[in-house]
């Protein structure tokens, strides 16, 4: 009889062991998956930022004086901030990767003290003029390396909490190949800094995004859920984990993760506690091939927007890369371009679903107060431009600045030679706010 009882209770020993085992494995995958997820948006962050950084001083080197530079330096100041930034949220803390930020740091410095700093309209120095134009080189091959990077670790399916290991682990010879990328990198790095002098001014911070002044009512975790799986079209997915988070101390959102187990689904997101908006979601799968044009894919993408109601949504830029359409719409007001309140949305271009949307932007900038109306007329504009260049198209636009003002420009889509550029004029000085380099 004892022994009976014994083998009972060892039994149910092991199965709740087992159960426990089992509930503590699901919960790590969770974290890991959470974790890989961050390192994978940051650094395509963080090679978003370097391509418009690349573009920003080409545009530079077009101007001839310090007072018409000042805007673009800005611009590759505060680009170079947001760049800084999404290295620091890599795991590359066992990996120097010094070269890399001391050549951020140095361009943010020299950009500041030429575009910010002095306040004298003269022309740009030989000596300040070549450091741009070596400036211009370098972040090219800091732009091509960590594009190759990104190849890699798509193509062979490379997971960011692998490089992690790879580094923790202090073995002799790492044979990871985003390792080996990313070291590249650096190296591609080192040359340009050696010719800088370190100046005083530091990078500034970005600003955080909160959620916490969106319309409708607060709800609670059953709701965020229930919201969450509405919008994506998916009743069978079943909760993996959620959590209340957000930033500096304000708990303003639902980050979620869900599966469905009948098809191996999964899709992570975020719900805000005010008004319940699905903020931004990811469904974890890949692209194999291309069915679907990039035409088709928009319309699908129209679509998708007009169901869920959120209209006047206009078509900025498309782009396809790895089977994948990346879609940005812009908010219209009054024929007005809002580009401040923007939607992006993946659709894959296999079998045409939506696979990625992020309207964070759209929620945090859609009722910016701006006067819609210009003072100056597009002739008037148009007259003032150099009779060099050719205009292709002239749209009006709210455009955020370096300051974070909301400005009413008109844009600009003009040819000289070979080159594009966008060119955004405020539309109430006639003061050149931006000019960008579209190729080249």
């Amino acid at each position: 009889m004892f022994r009976s009882i014994l083998i009972a209770i060892l039994a149910l020993s092991v199965i709740g062991f087992s159960y426990w085992g089992y509930e503590e494995h699901q919960e790590k995958n969770d974290i890991l998956i959470h974790a890989e997820n961050n390192y994978q948006q940051a650094f395509h962050e963080l090679a978003y930022y370097i391509d418009q950084l690349h573009n920003q001083i080409g545009s530079t080197l077009a101007m001839k004086t310090q007072d018409s530079m000042r805007p673009q330096l800005a611009d590759v100041w505060r680009l170079s901030t947001l760049a800084h930034g999404f290295i620091g949220e890599l795991p590359l803390t066992l990996m120097p990767f010094n070269k890399t930020n001391e050549f951020l740091a140095k361009v943010g410095e020299f950009s500041y003290e030429k575009g910010i700093k002095e306040t004298r309209d003269k022309e740009i120095s030989d000596s300040d003029y070549k450091k741009l134009q070596k400036l211009y080189s370098q972040s090219k091959e800091v732009e091509d390396g960590l594009r190759d990077v990104e190849n890699v670790v798509m193509t062979n399916h490379l997971r960011w909490m692998d490089v992690e290991l790879a580094l923790s682990s202090h073995k002799q010879k790492m044979d990871n190949q985003v390792i080996d990328g990313l070291k590249t990198v650096d190296a591609k790095s080192a040359d340009y800094t050696k010719s800088f002098e370190m100046t005083s001014p530091k990078n500034a911070v970005t600003q955080d995004k909160t959620f916490t002044n969106l319309s409708g009512p607060k709800i609670n975790q059953k709701e965020a859920i229930q919201r969450f799986k509405s919008f994506i079209d998916d009743q069978n997915m079943k909760v993996k984990n959620i959590e209340l988070t957000g930033r500096n101390g304000k708990k303003d959102s639902y980050t979620l993760s869900m599966e469905n187990k009948s098809n191996q689904k999964s899709v992570s997101g975020q719900v805000s506690k005010q008004g319940g908006h699905v903020i931004w979601f990811m469904k974890q799968r890949e692209a194999n091939y291309d069915k679907v044009t990039l035409y088709e894919a928009t319309q699908k993408a129209n679509k998708y927007l007009n169901k869920r109601k959120i209209n006047n949504m206009v078509l900025v830029q498309s782009d396809q890369y790895d089977h994948v359409g990346l879609l940005t719409y812009v908010l219209k007001k009054e024929n007005v371009r809002i580009y401040p309140a923007s939607i992006r949305i993946k659709v894959a271009l296999d079998t045409g679903e939506v696979i990625g949307f992020d309207q964070t932007d759209y929620l945090y900038n859609r009722k910016i107060h701006v006067n819609l109306k210009p003072k100056l007329k597009k002739q008037a504009v148009i007259d003032h431009l150099s009779n060099k260049i050719k205009v292709q198209e002239v749209h009006l636009v709210v455009f955020q600045n370096e300051q974070n003002q909301n400005v009413l420009c008109y844009e600009i889509l003009a040819t000289q030679d070979q080159h594009s550029y966008r060119i955004l004029i405020n539309a109430n000085t006639n003061d050149q706010e931006k000019v960008e380099l579209l190729n080249g």
